[in-house]
């Protein structure tokens, strides 16, 4: 009899270990840690906003007030302007002539008159074509100076 008990706990045992070993409980669940965030950078960057591919970013100035707008790319000062008069307060009035192109007549409401006309310039440089024949390029600053 004692031989019966023997070998019943000797299979209650490996029963029980074999109930361990192939049946394992579930894993522990597995925890990650991020890193702590990179710092935060405390100077302003010099491009405040990305312009989008295919467009350029200009600048159009008329005395002291500059207007800023994201434009296709290779665009002509014409296009800009009409864009900047649809999304800002910049307003501009002008005719078209065949052949020679568009001719600014006023700008933010000042119009030419006594002698004084709005002259184009880009880059600081005085444009040898019209608003509707100067292309853009990103990062052109576009100034019209109402003079004689």
């Amino acid at each position: 009899m004692k031989k019966i008990y023997f070998f019943l706990g000797i299979s209650i045992l490996l029963t029980l270990a074999l109930g361990v070993f192939a049946f394992p409980s579930a894993p522990a669940p597995i925890t990650h840690t991020s890193p702590p965030p990179p710092p935060v950078a405390t100077t302003t960057p010099k491009i405040l906003e990305a312009t989008p591919l295919g467009f350029s970013s200009i600048a159009l100035s008329v005395g002291s007030t500059t207007y800023r707008a994201s434009v296709p790319a290779h665009t002509t000062v014409l296009n800009a302007m009409r864009i900047l008069a649809s999304t800002t307060a910049f307003t501009f009035t002008g005719r078209e002539y065949p052949s020679l192109g568009f001719f600014v007549e006023s700008i933010d409401g000042t119009p030419h008159a006594n002698g004084y006309e709005w002259f184009l310039y880009v880059d600081g440089k005085e444009s040898s074509t019209g608003a509707s024949h100067t292309t853009l390029n990103d990062g052109d600053r576009v100034e019209w100076r109402y003079k004689k």
